[in-house]
């Protein structure tokens, strides 16, 4: 008998209950129901297959109904550090460059590859040389030589930066005191601003003879009339410093023009002989 069999065997009494009636010893057998007759038949089925197989595929199934993580033959196989897929199921498993990586990841033992598939082959060599041949097509000492032009001139720009840098700091008290003169004529200038702004409220406050919300109508009106006027006035100052810039422009030009012709008259003078020295000379 089998061990599922054994397993499964059919135990006295237990398909039947007993009941007592009347006085004690007397026993009453009562009959299996359906249900337990059909229970006992699929169990004597299951051990007579059992009892067919071979002890190899007994286990094999059971290893089966032990796997519960559902996954496929491949990936447990991987999952447990085993060869995904013993034997060859799809044509890329006959590959070289799949055997080399199973024989990478699992070594000659699990693998069941000859060591020598991973050395390349003269067809491997020739195009690992094209490769190369494509990626670098120069030499060694022409990239060498490449390589220390490149250093020489990062190291020339470095320099440079360098001067650069020291050349600045010869100025540096020069620009700083630049800089606080450019920022104390930009505080300057917005002070100055402020007062033109509170003059000009003055002024039409003044003109309407109460204090007006500088955010009415009228207000604003006035302001841009204000505006206005200031830009003439600064125009016509304009106009009046251009103009008199261009009459001294005029006057230096008229002054250089007479001393030019002051000096072209002296030599002029020097160079002609009097009347009297000619006669002279001819005497």
């Amino acid at each position: 008998m089998s061990f599922l069999a054994k397993i499964f065997h059919h135990k006295p009494g237990s398909l039947t209950c007993f009941r007592q009636h009347g006085s004690p010893g007397f026993q009453h057998r009562c009959e299996s129901s359906k249900s337990e007759v059909k229970e006992q038949v699929m169990i004597t089925q299951i051990a007579e297959e059992f009892d067919d197989e071979t002890e190899e595929d007994r286990e094999a199934k059971i290893e089966k109904l032990r796997n519960k993580s559902r996954l496929m033959e491949a990936h447990r196989n991987m999952v447990h550090g085993k060869l995904p897929y013993p034997e060859s199921k799809a044509y890329w498993h006959d590959s070289v460059q799949y055997k080399r990586r199973m024989f990478a990841r699992y070594g000659a033992e699990q693998s069941k590859v000859y060591p020598g598939v991973a050395w390349p082959d003269k067809e491997d060599l020739d195009a690992q040389k094209e490769y190369e041949r494509v990626l670098t097509p120069l030499s060694i000492q022409e990239m060498v030589a490449i390589e220390k032009n490149k250093i020489a001139e990062n190291e020339q720009i470095l320099k440079e930066r360098y001067d650069k840098i020291v050349e600045k700091l010869k100025t540096n008290d020069t620009v700083i005191a630049e800089f606080h003169k450019k920022q104390k004529k930009k505080a300057d200038d917005l002070q100055e601003s402020k007062k033109q702004k509170e003059k000009l409220f003055d002024e039409i406050r003044q003109h309407f003879g109460f204090n007006i919300d500088p955010r009415d109508e009228k207000f604003q009106e006035m302001i841009e009339i204000k505006k206005k006027e200031e830009m003439k006035k600064r125009r016509l100052e304009k106009k009046k410093l251009r103009e008199e810039k261009l009459i001294n422009m005029a006057l230096e030009i008229e002054k250089q023009q007479s001393s030019d012709e002051a000096k072209a008259s002296d030599t002029k003078e020097k160079k002609e002989p009097s009347i009297d020295t000619v006669k002279e000379k001819k005497e």
